[in-house]
């Protein structure tokens, strides 16, 4: 991978909630505000010029599925968020303890049918990780969930590569393009840039906030929204998967209040992004790159986020593992990617 830029805390069984809040703002910041830098560079008149999307055009890669020969489509843009479980101001302690990618959504960004496809991809899912000795070497990969890939590395350029690895194992080993990790602390900017975002509390999760009663529509202070993505353990049946649905309702919820700001008031747009902008990130994105693929997406339809179908079960280590369905990975892939080939 190309270069990545920028910042722990090592895995413990016994925490009850992960931090998630970072990486739905960037989320946000790349499928909603995708739109936002579009519109704010076009009425400044203004665009940078565009590379192409592929640089590997004529030797694209296939593959077979139930008979049919299937051809990677050139015109679409793979990008990984990484939303990382610690604030700025925490420090690696080794290379062995980076901390946890606990959001991990890859986007596609399909270019010719104007369309961004969304994978979000479950933290406690099982698969090969790419892993460190005790020297910070790479010794291999290991069966484990993805969300520990971060965990390993020297630096957060190796931590990053090595997630992006775990996710293209899981993926058939299908290469991404780019990537972005981030951490806790963007949520309240977010936040308080829409004036709070308003949501439907989907499920009764009073044991967390006595406000979150079930169907409360609130006006969420920087901490009930922390609280809103991150609660797991103490909520419904504590799985992963169903925090996963309250963080979609989350950024449903968030990207309607953009959208309706950004036609209201038409110096929103550059405010916002000058906040967002200053979110330190780790990334393999150039600036000019990133404002290339927004400009580009940002009146794309944005589709559904999707998640893989899977099996659940605890692990010999008590863990939940989150075991994919190889039939639901080729079914994404040829959805979002890949066309039959003539």
């Amino acid at each position: 991978m190309s270069r990545f830029r920028g910042h722990h805390s090592p895995p413990t069984r016994r925490r009850t909630t992960v931090k998630f809040a970072i990486a739905l703002a960037a989320a946000l910041i790349l499928v909603v505000g995708g739109y936002l830098v579009g519109e704010w560079l076009e009425n400044r008149s203004y665009q940078e010029e565009r590379q192409q999307m592929s640089e590997n055009f004529g030797l694209l890669p296939t593959m077979e599925y139930q008979g049919q020969t299937y051809m990677r489509r050139p015109e679409v843009t793979t990008m990984l968020l990484m939303g990382v479980d610690q604030h700025m101001d925490e420090e690696p302690t080794g290379s062995r303890h980076g901390g946890r990618a606990d959001f991990l959504l890859l986007m596609a960004l399909d270019h010719k049918n104007q369309k961004v496809y969304q994978l979000q991809i479950d933290r406690d899912t099982f698969t090969e990780v790419p892993v460190v000795g005790v020297l910070g070497n790479e010794v291999g990969t290991r069966a484990m969930q993805i969300c520990l890939a971060y965990n390993y590395g020297n630096n957060n350029e190796e931590r990053c590569r090595h997630t992006v690895q775990a996710v293209q194992m899981l993926l058939n080993d299908e290469p991404i393009e780019l990537a972005l990790a981030v951490k806790l602390d963007g949520i309240a900017v977010l936040n308080q840039a829409l004036g709070g975002i308003r949501v439907t509390i989907p499920e009764d999760m009073t044991v967390v906030d006595p406000a979150f009663t079930a169907g409360a529509t609130l006006t969420l202070t920087d901490a009930q929204t922390e609280k809103l993505v991150r609660a797991r353990m103490t909520v419904g049946d504590g799985l992963n998967v169903s925090r996963m649905r309250r963080q979609r309702t989350f950024l449903e919820a968030a990207t309607r209040q953009l959208r309706s700001m950004l036609a209201s008031d038409s110096d929103f747009a550059g405010r916002l992004f000058d906040s967002l902008e200053a979110i330190s990130s780790y990334t393999n994105v150039t600036r000019g790159r990133l404002i290339n693929e927004a400009n580009r997406a940002y009146n794309y339809d944005i589709q559904p986020v999707d998640t893989l179908a899977a099996e659940y079960k605890i692990g010999a280590q008590e863990l939940m593992e989150c075991h994919v369905d190889k039939d639901a990975v080729t079914a994404w892939l040829i959805k979002t990617l890949y066309e039959p080939k003539n």
